[in-house]
Parts: structure tokens; C-alpha cells; sequence
């Protein structure tokens, strides 16, 4: 059983390659071999932009997602287990230091929504 979700993440980054390290670390400490992973899932995890696909956008669909640019926007509609949103949350959280105040990511479950705000390099949640 799942969940439908779409989720808008609004960011810019101070250190984009530091929010890929702060996410490959999160990946490892769950005992993910990045190399493994990227040859499953055909992302490269060495990227914000895999990184991002692998947890903001539809696996059933090659990670598709609508995308723009300053600031960068990412949108997508996807389904996955109730639990991914908490995941989604956290990743936010990890990446939230290098990034700018005032990016954002918006998470429409079934019911109501998420919104969280990076302020001072940490993610507040605001609903």
C-alpha cells in the first residue's frame, strides 16, 4: 500500500556539493554502496541532480520531473510508501545548511501538506 504524493522543492544553493556529500553520507550510513545503487536506479549519486531524483521524483516513471531554474525548481507527482515523506523531510534537513534562506519544499500527501523553510542554514517547518 502507498501513498500519492507531489512535492515542490524551491532551492539555491550555497554549496551544492556540500548537500551531495551531506546525502552520499546518509546513504552509506544506511550501508548503500553508491556505485551499486547507481547502476541500479541509473542515477548518478554524485550529483545534486541524482540525488535530488532519488528522493523528490517518480521511480516508476525514470525519475521524471518538472524542472526550472532560478531558483531551481523541482516538481513532481509520484507514488510511495507513508513513510517516504518523513524521508523526503529529513533529506531536506540534511541538505538544509548548504542552502540559501528562503528555499523551500512542499509535500502534498493524500491529505494536507508539508512546508519547510530553510532559515539560517537550518529547515523550519511551518506546516
Amino acid at each position: 500500500m502507498g501513498q500519492c504524493y507531489t512535492t515542490i522543492l524551491k532551492v539555491k544553493f550555497n554549496d551544492e556539493q556540500g548537500a551531495v556529500k551531506a546525502v552520499q553520507q546518509r546513504l552509506e550510513g544506511f550501508g548503500e554502496n553508491l556505485e551499486e545503487l547507481s547502476k541500479e536506479t541509473g542515477l548518478d549519486y554524485n550529483t545534486i541532480d541524482g540525488i535530488l531524483r532519488h528522493y523528490y521524483a517518480s521511480w516508476e516513471n525514470g525519475h521524471k520531473w518538472s524542472r526550472t531554474t532560478d531558483p531551481e525548481v523541482l516538481s513532481g507527482d509520484f507514488n510511495a510508501t507513508y513513510s517516504w515523506e518523513s524521508v523526503m523531510m529529513e533529506v531536506f534537513q540534511l541538505m538544509a545548511p548548504f542552502l540559501k534562506d528562503g528555499s523551500t519544499l512542499k509535500i502534498y500527501p493524500d491529505s494536507s501538506y508539508d512546508l519547510l523553510e530553510v532559515r539560517d542554514g537550518v529547515a523550519v517547518q511551518l506546516h
